[in-house]
């Protein structure tokens, strides 16, 4: 079966979106309708978030299901924002597609984090001021650590020591707003 030839992995609420629709209206890059998989990452990530809102497949049929409508002659990808600040998931692409293509897109780290924080509210499944959820982070679930997801070196050497350096791109959300166009060109 098909498996995906690159994973957009991060950082949530950089830009991801924007890009997984930019990237699916080219003619050899395949995107499924699924934009978020979360395949990759553990259940113990989404402790505390809503079904709706955490793992979207969860077998590894369902997964390779969604690539199956890719042609031949296309690339393939996945686009978890997730899986940058999830502890397992570099590791769990490395063994499931050791040759793999890794594409990160950052933000600045405290507006991602509001920009998350407030995402998280209008879902209604954050209770507390940003101010109380920021110093209440550590004894969060992973779902709600807002200011470590935005630790991207830490979360960039886990693909980096895994995939190396030739296969790992990182972009910036700012690239993406100054000129959309020759990001997905670099892409």
């Amino acid at each position: 079966m098909r498996k995906p030839d690159f994973f957009i992995v991060g950082a949530g609420k950089a830009g991801t979106t924007s890009l997984y629709r930019y990237a699916r209206q080219h003619p050899y890059i395949f995107l499924p309708k699924c934009k978020e998989p979360r395949f990759f990452v553990d259940d113990d990530f989404f402790s505390g978030v809503p079904p709706a809102l955490s793992r979207h497949v969860r077998s590894l049929d369902e997964y390779l299901a969604l690539f199956a409508p890719a042609p031949e002659h296309v690339v393939a990808g996945d686009a978890s924002p997730n899986y940058l600040s999830s502890p397992t998931a570099a590791a769990r692409i490395h063994e499931f597609r050791p040759d793999a293509l890794i594409v990160a897109i950052l933000r600045d780290p405290a507006d991602r984090a509001y920009s998350h924080y407030c995402n998280h509210r209008r879902a209604g499944i954050e209770a507390l001021s940003f101010e109380a959820a920021i110093a209440a982070e550590t004894q969060r679930p992973p779902r709600f650590h807002y200011v470590e997801e935005g630790l991207y070196a830490s979360h960039l050497l886990r693909y980096l020591d895994l995939f190396g350096e030739d296969s790992v791109a990182v972009f910036f959300t700012e690239d993406l707003r100054h000129d959309p166009a020759a990001l997905c060109r670099r892409l």
